[in-house]
C-alpha cells in the first residue's frame, strides 16, 4: 500500500473531526479532560508528520517531495489554527501549541530543502 499526499490530507480531517467530537462531549469546566483532548491532537499532529517523513523518503522526485513538505506546512496551520481558537479560554494548551509550531518549522525547512531552484 502507497500513501499519498491525499491520504495526508484526509488523515487531517478526521483528527480535527475527532478533536470537535472529543471536545464536544468533554464537561465544561474540566481543564484535565481538555488537556489530554488537547495532547491527543497534537500526538495526531506528529502521527500525520512522521507519516510524512516515510512518505516523502520514498519519493524520487524533487516536484513531489515539495508536495509532501507543502502540504504538511498548510496541515500544520489548519491545526495551529485550531488551537489559536481555543487559546484565549485555555491558555495551559501553550506548549502544545509550541510543538505545533516546531513542527511547523521543520516542514517548512524540509518544503525549503526540495524547492526547485527559480532560474
Amino acid at each position: 500500500m502507497v500513501l499519498t499526499v491525499p491520504d495526508l490530507e484526509s488523515l487531517q480531517s478526521s483528527a480535527l473531526s475527532d478533536f470537535d467530537k472529543w471536545t464536544a462531549v468533554a464537561p465544561a469546566g474540566r481543564a484535565g479532560d481538555f488537556a489530554r483532548d488537547i495532547a491527543r491532537l497534537e500526538g495526531q499532529l506528529e502521527a500525520i508528520y512522521r507519516l510524512g517523513v516515510l512518505l516523502q523518503r520514498r519519493e524520487t522526485s524533487m516536484d513531489t517531495a515539495f508536495a509532501v513538505w507543502d502540504s504538511m506546512v498548510r496541515i500544520c496551520d489548519t491545526f495551529l489554527k485550531r488551537l489559536e481558537t481555543l487559546m484565549r479560554d485555555h491558555p495551559h494548551c501553550e506548549a502544545s501549541h509550541d510543538k505545533m509550531l516546531d513542527l511547523r518549522l521543520a516542514a517548512v525547512k524540509r518544503r525549503e530543502l526540495h524547492r526547485r531552484p527559480q532560474p
